[in-house]
């Protein structure tokens, strides 16, 4: 498969705001954003749909737990995340990626309105094991956001439908919690931490310490 340019991280961060055009349902409006690679490629994927209450948020991701191919058992579950959110009001949609090496590992949270509502996996399984995807066995790269609509075409919602706006994308190394033990930072055990990181085992201590 391809793969984005740079240097790999393994955390991707990708943030925007929706908002209807309109006051009143738009019966069967419906957009997807799925972080990708710019070919379609999704690593992970988030539909919002205009209800009757309001706007519903679906999450899907692939919760495959055993290598199965060539058979195929790459299963997508949906997840609604949030449901009745006021459509004339700017909502916050934010999903952070951390693709961690191996098979089925990754965590990918969803946050709604800077409240975290579900925390799942990612596509990797899919590519991993399904037929579907045989001519591609690998996981993918991400740095983008891909915005689709899909279903029936619906001519009543045309030049109305989301507005977009505020896209923030951006990638760096997973966040590994502070120490809480001076235990620790010990055996060079103080290198493995990045929020905050440490000059030496000594400057680590000292963070613990302040901590009581």
């Amino acid at each position: 498969g391809g793969l984005s340019g740079g240097v790999r991280q393994n955390r991707f961060d990708v943030s925007w705001n929706i908002v209807s055009t309109q006051a009143a349902q738009q019966p069967g409006l419906f957009a997807s954003f799925s972080p990708d690679r710019g070919d379609g490629a999704r690593m992970s994927y988030l539909g919002v749909s205009d209800q009757a209450a309001g706007l519903e948020i679906n999450f899907y991701d692939v919760q495959t737990i055993a290598p199965c191919f060539p058979s195929g058992c790459a299963n997508f579950v949906q997840t609604v995340v949030a449901t009745n959110l006021d459509r004339t009001l700017p909502h916050n949609l934010r999903l952070v990626l951390d693709l961690l090496d191996g098979p089925n590992n990754d965590v990918v949270k969803v946050y709604i309105d800077g409240v975290l509502k579900h925390t799942g996996t990612s596509w990797e399984s899919y590519f991993r094991y399904d037929p579907e995807a045989a001519s591609d066995q690998n996981t993918h790269t991400v740095d983008s956001l891909l915005i689709r609509t899909g279903g029936a075409a619906v001519p009543a919602n045309a030049g109305k439908g989301f507005l977009i706006d505020n896209l923030i994308l951006s990638s760096g190394p997973v966040l590994v919690a502070p120490p809480t033990n001076v235990s620790q930072c010990k055996k060079d055990g103080w290198k493995t931490f990045n929020n905050p990181s440490f000059k030496n085992q000594g400057d680590c201590v000292s963070y613990v310490d302040n901590l009581s």
